[in-house]
C-alpha cells in the first residue's frame, strides 16, 4: 500500500496559511475538560505514528479523560493518516463502527 507523502507534501508546500493568518480578535474558548469523563458515546482516536507532538499529546489526553475510547495508531503515517492511507484508517473506522 503506497503512501501518499510526496502528494501531500505539494499540498503543504503550496499552502500559503490564510487561515492561520487571520488578524482580527480571537475568541475565548469555555474550557470543557471537566466534562469528558461524562461523555458515553463511544469514540475512535486515531493518530499517525509520524504526527506532531503537540497532536499526539491531545491525543493522550483524549485517551485518559474520555470513557469509552478506542484508541489506534497508524504505522508509517504522519499527521493526516485518513489522506496518507486511507485504506488502514477506512478499515479501522470500520472496525470501530461494527464494535460499537
Amino acid at each position: 500500500m503506497a503512501c501518499r507523502a510526496d502528494a501531500h507534501r505539494v499540498i503543504v508546500n503550496n499552502f500559503a496559511g490564510a487561515p492561520w493568518l487571520f488578524d482580527g480578535p480571537s475568541a475565548p474558548v469555555a474550557p470543557i475538560d471537566d466534562r469528558l469523563a461524562a461523555l458515553e458515546l463511544p469514540v475512535l482516536i486515531y493518530n499517525g505514528v509520524h504526527d506532531l507532538d503537540d497532536f499526539i499529546a491531545g491525543a493522550d489526553f483524549l485517551e485518559a479523560a474520555l470513557p469509552n475510547v478506542s484508541r489506534l495508531t497508524i504505522s508509517e503515517a504522519g499527521g493526516f493518516p485518513a489522506w496518507e492511507y486511507p485504506e488502514r484508517v477506512n478499515a479501522a473506522v470500520a472496525d470501530f463502527l461494527k464494535r460499537v
